[in-house]
């Protein structure tokens, strides 16, 4: 018997085909192909059920290993930028102090002689061009941002740092601009990856942290608890109501910043012991990666830094070391 050839078994198989689809539905024909309807031995099928036991009952032990690593959910990489930061034991915040529109580098909380930066890594103070001089160091997650004409009282530099906010939508701002009322946080409200800082220095009483703690603006609101070496900078008493705390606290000691002191691990230690479940963020005096890397073992989360940054004390090299430490908390 003669066998068929290859154009006539691809004609018989196209009829076939045609014939068996003219008896289907047009929902049925159109229909997606769900993986249900997949055969159950395919094997690019991966997660498919395989039988525990064979007909012979004895226990298929490589269908079981096979069911039960494959159909475990697989962990993801989180996607975007910050993959390398969201795997730090502790994140380093770069510090932008803003005075007349532009950054200036901290001189142990004596404001009236902060001068316009001019260093290693930026010698042009444009807020802009200082972010994205940082930027090329490390992709950083949050930026710190400290108005120091507002916090004294002056004229405040909203417009400048909400641009700032507008021209990196993918980087959280903390914000200090001295807020004591409600009406102080307007210039911002619109800007969803602005957060708000109250810092204690600027906070007069209870009740006017109570007022601005209960306005839905300030959900996810940080404290700042100021010092000056053994000065506590606390009008409204807070430090002495951690029961009014938020979840997040900045140890601030203005006598240490930009003097290269060392931080205060005692004050960082004595917040944790009052409230364990705190996020303690320790500023002012960080030199260099071995002080971040005694952060870590006290338990601090999170750093503000800017001379070590700006100085480059503290290097791409540094925060990528930083990156493969283990936390270990105390």
């Amino acid at each position: 018997m003669r066998r068929p050839t290859r154009a006539a078994s691809a004609q018989c198989r196209a009829t076939t085909g045609r014939q068996f689809d003219a008896h289907r539905s047009p929902a049925r024909r159109h229909r997606d192909v769900r993986a249900s309807d997949a055969p159950r031995r395919c094997p690019s099928h991966k997660l498919q059920f395989r039988p525990f036991f064979v007909s012979s009952l004895r226990v298929h032990v490589k269908s079981i290993l096979y069911y039960r690593i494959e159909s475990q959910p697989r962990s993801i990489e989180p996607s975007g930028r910050h993959t390398l930061e969201s795997r730090l034991p502790m994140q380093v915040i770069p510090v932008l102090d803003i005075r007349d529109g532009v950054v200036v580098l901290a001189d142990g909380g004596r404001r009236e002689t902060y001068r316009p930066i001019d260093t290693p890594l930026c010698a042009e103070g444009s807020p802009s061009r200082v972010v994205k001089s940082l930027l090329c160091v490390f992709d950083f997650d949050i930026f710190y941002v400290a108005d120091l004409d507002a916090i004294v009282g002056n004229a405040t530099n909203a417009a400048g740092i909400v641009a700032l906010a507008r021209a990196h939508p993918t980087i959280e701002f903390w914000v200090d601009a001295g807020f004591c009322t409600v009406q102080d946080l307007t210039p911002y409200e619109t800007e969803r990856n602005i957060r708000f800082v109250l810092g204690s220095e600027s906070l007069p009483s209870l009740e006017d942290y109570s007022n601005l703690h209960r306005d839905p603006r300030l959900r996810h609101h940080i404290l700042s608890l100021d010092r000056k070496g053994d000065i506590e900078l606390d009008p409204a008493g807070l430090f002495e109501q951690p029961s009014l705390w938020p979840d997040i606290i900045i140890s601030m000691d203005l006598a240490r910043v930009g003097q290269s002191a060392g931080p205060n691990l005692e004050r960082l230690t004595e917040l944790r012991r009052r409230r364990r479940d705190l996020s303690v963020v320790a500023a002012g005096g960080v030199r260099d990666i071995d002080d971040l890397l005694t952060l870590t073992t006290h338990g601090v989360q999170y750093a503000l830094v800017a001379t070590a940054l700006y100085n480059r004390h503290v290097t791409k090299r540094d925060l990528e070391r930083l990156a493969r430490v283990s936390p270990q908390r105390t």
